[in-house]
């Protein structure tokens, strides 16, 4: 019976959601829907572009140049440094249970009541 208690714990604080990754999960959807959108961007510069020697066709390639920074630098982020910081407060999470909690029980700790 104390064993299941204790694995029923574990499997709640591993399933939980700290505040970091309650903060960084829309922004990480919003920014792959924009790399996305990027993306098709991107395809309309690369049509324009094609005709070649027409007097838009560089000012289209230097278009698709910079879109593809600005989707390499946003995808860098998303994939990147968001999962980077979720991995690391997963951890964090999952060894010492929520923030919050965590620093309730070091102030009990140190200021007995």
């Amino acid at each position: 019976m104390n064993c299941q208690k204790i694995a029923n714990n574990l499997v709640r604080k591993a399933l939980q959601t700290g505040p970091a990754e309650g903060a960084i999960a829309p922004i990480w959807n919003r920014l792959h829907d924009f790399s996305y959108d990027l993306e098709k961007a991107w395809d309309e510069y690369d049509m324009a572009a094609s005709y070649q020697g027409g007097p838009g066709e560089r000012d289209a390639q230097n278009m698709m140049r910079m879109l593809m920074q600005l989707k390499k630098a946003i995808d860098a982020l998303a994939d990147k440094e968001f999962s980077n910081v979720v991995r690391a407060e997963r951890r964090f999470i999952k060894k010492h249970g929520m923030p919050d909690d965590y620093a309730d029980q070091q102030s009990a700790e140190i200021f007995p009541a």
